[in-house]
């Protein structure tokens, strides 16, 4: 199977760029703090629907439109660098997710569009990047970790 073969041939980019962002997005997620309170709320809950929603649906939609069909065409259809073209598409990934949290969610997107051209675009390596690292943020969330 092909998605497998892409998986074990990426197996160290995925599990380093996981790692990565997690660690990245524990620090970056105190930038908010700096600038006064923000009243977030947790929901200490995590159930089968929750990780399938945010762990596996929304990653699988948000990398397929965000760097399978937007970062793809603007790399194909466009003359501006690289760079800017993932600016561009982490923009509006932060922009769509409506938080607080804008800087976290910009660099996850530079990341993840980033391995997306480093794996020759597999689609399923950014994208399990982002289950990953989302699942883990839902877990620590729950349990307040």
């Amino acid at each position: 199977m092909k998605v497998l073969d892409d998986v074990k041939s990426n197996f160290k980019m995925i599990t380093w760029y996981t790692i990565m962002l997690i660690l990245m997005n524990i620090a970056l997620s105190w930038v908010p703090s700096f600038f006064g309170s923000q009243d977030v709320q947790v929901n200490n809950s995590v159930s089968i629907s929750v990780l399938l929603l945010s762990g596996v649906f929304a990653p699988f939609f948000e990398e397929t439109i965000m760097r399978g069909l937007l970062q793809r065409w603007l790399e194909i259809n466009t003359q501006i660098s690289l760079w800017s073209v993932y600016g561009i598409v982490a923009s509006i990934f932060s922009l769509l997710h409506f938080q607080y949290y804008f800087v976290p969610f910009f660099f996850t997107s530079v990341v993840l569009s980033y391995v997306y051209d480093q794996s020759q675009h597999k689609l399923v390596v950014p994208f399990l990047i982002h289950c990953f690292y989302n699942i883990v943020v839902i877990v620590i969330s729950a349990f307040n970790l």
